[in-house]
This record gives C-alpha cells, sequence and structure tokens, in this order.
C-alpha cells in the first residue's frame, strides 16, 4: 500500500501536484523534519549525559587517588615523627 507521501512526491515528480496537494506534501515533511531533529536531540542529550558520567566516574576515582595519596603521606610522616622520638 502506498502512502499519502509517496503519492505525493511521486505527483511532485511528474509535476501534476495540485498547490493544496503541495501543502499538504510540506507539512507532512515539516513534521518529519520535526521527529528527526527530535530524535536527533535526544540522541545528542544521551551522549552528553554519558560524557559527563564518564567525567564524573572520572573526578571521582582521581579524587579518591589523591586523598589516597595524602592519607599515606600523612601516614608516612607520622610514623617517621614516631622514629625520631622513640
Amino acid at each position: 500500500m502506498i502512502s499519502r507521501k509517496d503519492m505525493l512526491l511521486e505527483k511532485a515528480k511528474n509535476r501534476t501536484i495540485t498547490q493544496t496537494e503541495s501543502d499538504e506534501l510540506r507539512s507532512i515533511l515539516e513534521q518529519e523534519a520535526r521527529n528527526a531533529k527530535a530524535v536527533g536531540d535526544f540522541i545528542g542529550f544521551l551522549i552528553i549525559m554519558g560524557l559527563l558520567l564518564f567525567l564524573a566516574y572520572l573526578m571521582k576515582d582521581l579524587l579518591e587517588t589523591k586523598k589516597l595519596e595524602i592519607l599515606n603521606r600523612h601516614s608516612n610522616k607520622r610514623q617517621t615523627w614516631k622514629f625520631k622520638n622513640e
């Protein structure tokens, strides 16, 4: 079964389309363009959210690593101080 859009496109290709049909075809194509843009916007949103989550994970990992380095340095200083005082 041929869709209304395909039928109107065929008429436009053959240059037998009326003004009313042309307006209908334009409306159909504009709606499809809006739908495609919405899908593209959503995909872009998902990509950006994925990147933000990845960056948050990296920052969390970096902060935990930095915290461990600070704790190790602090622990080593306390042990050094203990040995000097003993």
